[in-house]
């Protein structure tokens, strides 16, 4: 008996550890907010209202907006996937570089439709560009990180009026790899459909940027709370195209340049029954991708490489490396 009281009391004096291990845990993570909160609050109080990286090149939204070049329309019937890279026009090593490599995969898959988004200036070679790869949206917009959102609202609005049958929209930087193969994996083996969710590495209590010099200030007359709503990093995102509409009906006039905060932050929360879903080991914009192991379940995106020789080199050489290893994506290389 006295064995079985022992017992009995050594357990119970164990579920109390544990139970007071999860309240400390609940506890630090609900202080970790208001200290969060808190920080914000404080240290904004310190800058200035104006934001030194302004440019005269930055400019509010119009309806008017045109596109120059547009890529051919989606097939009703065929595609389903619709990815778009925002880019700087000048950067046509970039661009050729990603069609060599990731984006390879993509288009050997009819399900998908890919395309760069461009602004002004109009170069020498950018139409025979557009005409030879057929995947160039030119808008009417000097190209500029401050007019980054531009180009997103173009590239969407052109999605939703040529992509009827579209299911999902992913915007894609051009510093970073895509795996087809990974994506899929991650998509088809939801129990449920996706419906009006975003996908990506998502934040909360985030601070807005106040000081003067960073090009993510934000000005109090544009965005006057502290802390942005919950959003997902723009390096990559995943859309349900059923956001699409509702998305662009809310899109301001004002000027707003932080794309991702925009699109899946402020615009998606006046979407009712918007789901964000935070994928964080999925969409790594820091590791390069032949850092990982070759698998099918590894991250859906990585960091690229800033040169462009040693990206092209190190992706091909990625893939001879993964192509003799079982359960890993599937290859095709050449």
């Amino acid at each position: 008996l006295d064995v079985m009281n022992s017992v009995r009391q050594a357990g119970e004096r164990r579920n109390f550890r544990l139970f007071y291990c999860w309240l400390i845990l609940l506890i630090l993570y609900l202080l970790s907010d208001i200290v969060t909160v808190f920080y914000c609050n404080v240290s904004q109080s310190i800058f200035s209202d104006s934001c030194l990286l302004e440019k005269e090149s930055a400019m509010n939204f119009t309806n008017n907006m045109k596109n120059i070049i547009l890529p051919e329309p989606c097939q009703a019937d065929v595609h389903e996937f619709v990815l778009f890279v925002p880019v700087r026009v000048w950067n046509v090593d970039v661009r050729d570089a990603i069609r060599r490599t990731w984006m390879q995969n993509l288009n050997k898959d009819i399900r998908f439709k890919i395309f760069f988004v461009l602004a002004l200036p109009v170069i020498d070679s950018i139409h025979a560009e557009a005409k030879l790869h057929n995947d160039v949206l030119l808008i009417d917009v000097v190209d500029s990180y401050f007019n980054i959102s531009h180009k997103v609202h173009q590239a969407l609005q052109w999605i939703d009026q040529n992509c009827p049958k579209v299911k999902y929209v992913i915007r894609v930087d051009p510093d970073v790899v895509l795996f087809k193969d990974r994506l899929m994996v991650y998509l088809e083996e939801r129990w449920n459909p996706l419906i009006r969710t975003i996908v990506g590495y998502c934040r909360r209590l985030n601070c807005v940027v106040r000081m003067s010099t960073s090009k993510w200030c934000m000005p109090r007359h544009y965005f006057a709370p502290n802390i942005y709503p919950p959003f997902c990093a723009g390096y990559t995102y995943i859309l349900t195209a059923d956001l699409l509409k509702p998305i662009l009906s809310h899109w301001p006039s004002s000027y707003f340049h932080l794309d991702d905060v925009l699109v899946t932050g402020l615009l998606a929360s006046k979407v009712t029954n918007m789901r964000m879903i935070s994928e964080e080991f999925l969409f790594d914009s820091e590791k390069p991708f032949d850092d990982f192991p070759c698998h099918r379940r590894g991250p859906i995106v990585a960091a690229s490489y800033p040169d462009v020789e040693q990206f092209i080199f190190r992706w091909f050489a990625y893939q001879n490396r993964c192509a003799h290893k079982p359960n890993t994506f599937s290859l095709s290389i050449f």
